[in-house]
């Protein structure tokens, strides 16, 4: 396996975008930050920058473990939106206390592995005097 030097500037590894509320005549911007990690998968797994925000703008947001897992389906990016490509089943996790991407994958059903996971990080006490 090769080992690739990721060290790009930080315009880079940012993500940043545009949102405009329709009902609420308000916009904002938007922005994420790559990790070191999270920038090398969505290359590998060829998931867009577009993808992702796409997945942060319109996907199901699920609060476990410390993160927020933006979880995109068949059926989450609205038809008015007159896209070429259409991502699906694409899960992005980001850090609960920044916005710091931390990986992104794709996924067969994605809303079911990610309903089965666990609210919080379990610290299990293993016993190795046994």
């Amino acid at each position: 396996m090769k080992t690739h030097n990721l060290n790009l500037p930080e315009s880079k590894k940012k993500i940043t975008w545009k949102v405009q509320s329709e009902k609420l005549h308000k916009s904002a911007e938007l922005s994420y930050q790559h990790s070191t990690h999270s920038f090398k998968r969505s290359r590998q797994r060829n998931i867009s920058d577009k993808d992702i925000s796409l997945a942060i703008e319109y996907g199901e947001a699920y609060f476990k473990q410390g993160m927020i897992f933006y979880v995109i389906g068949e059926n989450s990016i609205p038809r008015y939106l007159n896209l070429k490509h259409r991502p699906k089943n694409i899960v992005i996790i980001v850090s609960g206390n920044s916005n710091c991407l931390i990986t992104c994958y794709r996924s067969k059903n994605p809303f079911k592995h990610i309903k089965k996971k666990q609210n919080h990080l379990t610290n299990r006490r293993i016993d190795l005097a046994a």
